[in-house]
């Protein structure tokens, strides 16, 4: 994963299971929207990106979050 100076992880950034939880704690604490930035270098990278977290992160949040 993507870490801090201190080694800690940056929020959202890592494992799926990571990221799945980050996203799971964040809507327990109340919040409603979560915008990502998918943007990479080239249109296949975005593409690949997004299909990846909808593979890897989607099916670890679904049905957790209202």
């Amino acid at each position: 994963g993507v870490m801090t100076d201190d080694g800690t992880r940056h929020i959202l950034l890592g494992e799926p299971d990571d990221v799945a939880a980050d996203i799971t704690a964040m809507g327990e604490a109340g919040v409603k929207s979560i915008v990502f930035n998918f943007q990479r270098p080239t249109l296949a990278a975005t593409l690949d990106a997004q299909e990846k977290f909808a593979k890897e992160v989607m099916p670890l949040v679904q049905g957790k979050l209202q």
